[in-house]
């Protein structure tokens, strides 16, 4: 026996016995301070006794040690059955003494786990609650082995006879080796535990708890293949209705090569006149203007059937491709990045839309990364797993220091307010950190300009990426071109003044019109005279756009 936890005791007759067996621990507990003090001399010279001067009980109020007549019974409680039993019973002396709870005994002065253990009780009064704490909190089963004295009749006010304590305790999986009768007023009895049946029940545990795994991995996967059928038909619908727009175009096509090879035929003819030429022109441009409003219209009516196709199926509220800021071939390829880049943040300049599909596309990286953690969390534990929750410690990147996962900064108020309730209809608002920027005086080489009032924000980054290097994604998509000359050139100087260890992929979108030309002009030598690492990237969309990789990434 590795441990013994002998409570009660008293002039400890078996103490020999004890030392004889081996025990590398042995914890004598009693509270009566003289049997105690002797306690203390007799076991000076053995260092594997501790002697232990308290009473057992969950209530510290409980202190007084009642010292009867009959010098093996001291306890807590008053004598009541244990008069009649006696009847010149009477106390000769009452300490006040120091108590201590089952748990706490137990957890200091209790064995390890595997340590073959003993736990002898000799507790009058107070046998059957010390023992149903540690049934409880599940403490007894550190113990192999029990030796009980407890009398047969409750002899002590609040008491529970034996035959209960002991069913108590086969109840919780001891069972009774031995009974010793000798006094039947103070029975003794030993209970053994087989280590067995504790790893039976834990493996009884353990199997329901991978039923219910499985059972959990069976509806996820019913509700993925529905998903698959869904989409499959979704797929046919939009097929099928990209034919028909499709038609469309080429009838409309054919209509108009038609009308086109009657005014060259007319033209062949003859000379016209000049009034002539006139009613072939308004023919030619009231024909071209009809063309384009049918292709017009059977787009919108494409972009239209997809968009509440989707929210009948997602419940969100579609995107306005026609007014987005990005357009989708340019979304496509931010998805992309996202996808493969493992960016640490994404800063936007001017929010709305794109502000919602960033958010979309991180929330899906982000439970696949969940559900891929969860299957081999199933795969490889016994454990159940937990439910996946996006709004609490989630990341989408190596780095976890940073708070938020999207910075999206906006000086309107009206499309700020807009945009915060989209997110909140689509349950993205944890995903995002949208700030309301007003526009102030920037200056800048000789120039003024009204930029985002963004300094605080950029701040509060630099705050939480010390001693960092973070790759982060821009897309600068403000303030628009009415607030100035070059609206959008602070967004460069104002990133690598606040954000001079990071790397950047930043995206310029348009560089059809000539002032996102001369912006990132001026960004190239800027960055040339920063000495500062960069290349560009042109990108084949429908609007000339361009991807400017500075720092270590470049």
């Amino acid at each position: 026996m590795h441990t013994i936890l002998h409570i009660g005791a008293g002039e400890a007759n078996e103490l020999p016995e004890m030392l004889q067996s081996g025990a590398e621990q042995i914890t004598l507990v009693e509270p009566n301070p003289e049997l105690a003090e002797q306690l203390r001399q007799q076991t000076e010279h053995h260092p594997q006794v501790t002697v232990i001067e308290a009473a057992i009980t969950n209530n510290p109020a409980i202190n007084q040690l009642q010292q009867f007549n009959l010098p093996e019974v001291c306890s807590l409680h008053p004598a009541t059955g244990l008069k009649t039993l006696y009847p010149g019973l009477k106390v000769d002396a009452t300490h006040t003494v120091e108590t201590i709870s089952p748990d706490q005994l137990v957890a200091e002065h209790g064995p390890k786990p595997g340590e073959p253990a003993l736990l002898k009780i000799q507790l009058p009064g107070e046998e059957h609650n010390f023992l149903q704490t540690l049934i409880d909190t599940d403490k007894l089963k550190q113990f192999c082995e029990l030796r009980l004295n407890a009398s047969p009749k409750p002899y002590f006010q609040g008491s529970v006879p034996a035959d209960k304590t002991l069913q108590k305790l086969i109840d919780y999986g001891y069972e009774v080796i031995d009974e010793n009768q000798q006094d039947p007023d103070w029975p003794s009895w030993q209970l053994t535990r087989d280590p067995l049946r504790d790893q039976l029940s834990t493996l009884q545990i353990e199997n329901k708890e991978l039923k219910i795994d499985v059972q959990r991995l069976e509806v996820l996967l019913r509700q993925a293949q529905h998903e698959i059928v869904h989409t499959e038909k979704e797929k046919k619908k939009l097929k099928n209705n990209l034919r028909l727009n499709n038609d469309t175009i080429s009838k409309l096509t054919m209509e108009l090569s038609s009308s086109r090879n009657k005014i060259e035929a007319q033209q062949a003819k003859g000379t016209k006149t000049g009034a002539q030429e006139k009613i072939i022109s308004s023919v030619n441009s009231t024909l071209m203007n009809h063309m384009d409003e049918k292709l017009s219209n059977a787009v919108k009516r494409l972009e239209n059937t997809l968009s509440l196709q989707n929210y009948l199926h997602t419940g969100e509220l579609p995107l306005n491709h026609s007014d987005w800021s990005i357009k989708p071939d340019l979304a496509l390829y931010l998805a992309e990045k996202i996808e493969t880049e493992n960016y640490d943040l994404v800063i936007e300049f001017g929010s709305g839309n794109s502000t919602i599909f960033f958010a979309k596309v991180l929330r899906e990286i982000y439970l696949k990364q969940q559900q891929s953690k969860q299957y081999k969390k199933l795969t490889n534990s016994k454990r159940t797993p937990t439910d996946v929750d996006i709004s609490e410690g989630t990341t989408f990147a190596s780095n976890n220091r940073l708070h938020g996962r999207i910075v999206s900064l906006e000086h309107n108020k009206y499309h700020y307010d807009h945009t915060i309730a989209i997110l909140h209809q689509a349950g993205l608002e944890k995903m995002v950190n949208l700030i309301h920027t007003p526009l102030v005086d920037y200056r800048f080489n000789g120039e003024d300009y009204l930029f985002y009032d963004s300094d605080k924000a950029l701040a509060n980054i630099t705050n939480q990426i010390v001693g960092i290097s973070p790759k982060i994604l821009v897309l600068v998509d403000g303030p628009p071109g009415e607030t100035g000359p070059c609206a959008k050139f602070p967004a460069l100087p104002k990133l690598l003044n606040h954000l001079g260890k990071a790397s950047f992929d930043l995206i310029v979108n348009d560089l059809n019109r000539s002032e996102e030309k001369k912006i990132a002009e001026s960004w190239f030598d800027l960055l040339k005279r920063r000495a500062v690492i960069f290349n560009e990237k042109k990108l084949s969309l429908e609007k000339r756009s361009i991807c400017i990789s500075i720092g270590v990434s470049a």
